[in-house]
């Protein structure tokens, strides 16, 4: 079976430093390259995404106008160790990721670059290392050479350490402050060897990588508690290579909202400055406020999507915060209007989604199956950290309310391909779900992957979890507040009112 490659190209108008480059002569990019270990059966699959969303065209509406992209995804074939592809058309620069899925033992072919109209990236590899030739070769270089520091075990320490240990904060903060370090370190070596923009926004894009995984140390898992304990181990820390000069110049850096992870680096540190560090918990419609106050355009579109998307479990506030921005006119761009406007099937009172999928026996069951019952619906995946750590809440919920008119459906929603046989396998573990609940199965028959299946489609699920709430006449009752948040109060209150 071929092994796949994947290039997922992103969409990103870099202007750093205020030095204008030459108006290329050829808008066309062409990525090529001969690797010794990418044999004839490797197939390289070059995806159009954006820089915000991921897959998918989604929210890119200029970078679908580059001609030979009109589709979403393009194969290129490996031939003697050799492939080459050329992007047509290209009115902007473009971010790139190159990879593919190893066998155990196999060396790894990982890239993450930035090219620009004009461009030309030769890759080879030499001493079991990747190298760019060409007169961009040590832009190319730099870039890969930071990318591989940004993927020191370091930065995934939670997945470890039982999803963000609060004793550990402080060390996981030193700890990236020496990758950071080490990345300003690298950068300055090729400073002279690069153009002027590539090194500001290679900087930025530094600075914004590990003070995002600082700030998501602190703000992405457990309970408020978990993440006062957190703040409460930093008092006495100081950045080394963070202040707020440096914090007011990024804003200031044209266009640097496009670098992939800008969005959430803001939202993480409002969560961070304005609630944790207050200890005060985090409310979606006072975030909404701010951003829709110091932002403008497609910048404030781009942070209410990015807040409606990691709050899609938010209730009612979520409702509030899309109303809003359509009745103000905030949102032109016609996908984040989609996707909002999607995220309405969620209103308290919409008939629920009649699904149909199998359980552990293989019997189809229809939502309408259980009309008269009051309805739990919980989504997940393998492997979804945070799946696991809110399955011993549900479950415990589920025995303090123990009425026989509570159904929990607990849907796995395969999007990595695995099977019906790991999912089976995985139920009796008792990592996701327990036995007891109804346990059923969601997969793209033609993909293999659930985000593709109708259920997950229809409400625009691309993560896990997810949690619905039917009542017994088949409709969507209010979304509770993510039980990670307050350990559930809000869903038990809930489900009792509703029984």
């Amino acid at each position: 079976m071929p092994f796949a490659a994947f290039v997922f190209i992103f969409s990103s108008f870099f202007s750093i430093g205020g030095t204008v480059n030459h108006r290329p002569k050829s808008k066309n990019v062409i990525i090529s390259g001969n690797i010794d270990f990418l044999s004839d059966s490797t197939t390289i699959s070059i995806t159009l995404a954006s820089p915000i969303f991921g897959f998918g065209v989604f929210g890119n509406e200029d970078i679908t106008k580059i001609e030979n992209f009109r589709r979403t995804s393009v194969s290129v074939k490996v031939i003697n160790h050799k492939f080459s592809y050329k992007i047509e058309n290209v009115e902007q620069p473009l971010k790139i990721y190159i990879g593919r899925i190893a066998k155990p033992g196999q060396a790894k072919f990982d890239l993450y670059l930035s090219v620009s109209p004009g461009d030309s990236v030769i890759v080879i590899n030499k001493n079991n290392d990747l190298f760019f030739l060409g007169k961009r070769g040590a832009k190319f270089n730099c870039e890969y050479q930071l990318y591989q520091i940004s993927r020191s075990p370091v930065t995934y320490t939670w997945m470890a350490h039982g999803n963000a240990r609060p004793d550990l904060t402080l060390w996981y903060f030193q700890q990236i402050d020496s990758l950071e370090s080490l990345s300003l370190k690298k950068l300055e070596k090729f400073k002279r060897n690069i153009l002027p923009d590539d090194y500001w926004l290679f900087k930025a894009d530094i600075f914004i990588r590990f003070q995002y995984n600082k700030f998501d140390w602190v703000s992405s898992f457990g309970t408020e508690s978990d993440k006062s304990r957190r703040v409460d181990y930093l008092k006495d820390y100081k950045s080394l290579t963070w202040n707020k000069k440096q914090d007011t110049e990024l804003d200031q850096v044209n266009s640097i909202q496009h670098i992939s992870l800008y969005f959430e680096f803001r939202i993480n540190q409002f969560k961070m400055d304005s609630c944790f560090m207050k200890h005060k918990p985090f409310n979606v419609k006072e975030a909404y406020r701010y951003f829709t106050k110091h932002y403008i355009g497609s910048v404030r579109e781009w942070f209410i999507y990015k807040l409606m998307y990691g709050n899609r479990l938010g209730g009612q506030d979520i409702i509030y915060c899309i109303n809003d921005a359509f009745n103000h006119k905030y949102i032109s761009n016609t996908s984040i209007k989609q996707y909002l406007t999607d995220l309405r099937v969620f209103t308290p009172g919409t008939l629920a989604f009649n699904f149909a999928l199998s359980d552990t026996s293989g019997k189809v069951v229809r939502l309408s199956d259980l009309k008269g019952k009051f309805v739990l619906i919980d989504t997940w995946h393998i492997p979804c950290p945070v799946c696991r750590q809110l399955h011993p809440i549900l479950d415990s919920i589920k025995s303090l309310i123990n009425n026989n008119d509570l159904v929990v459906v607990s849907i796995c929603r395969d999007v990595t391909n695995h099977g019906k046989k790991k999912w089976l396998e995985t139920i009796s573990t008792g990592a996701y779900t327990t036995a007891d609940n109804l346990n059923l199965y969601e997969s793209d028959p033609i993909t293999g992957r659930a985000d593709n299946a109708p259920f997950s489609r229809h409400y625009g699920f691309n993560g896990d979890p997810n949690l619905l709430l039917v009542d017994k006449n088949g409709k969507l009752t209010e979304r509770p507040t993510y039980p990670l948040m307050d350990k559930g109060r809000s869903l038990v209150w809930l489900i009792k009112h509703n029984l």
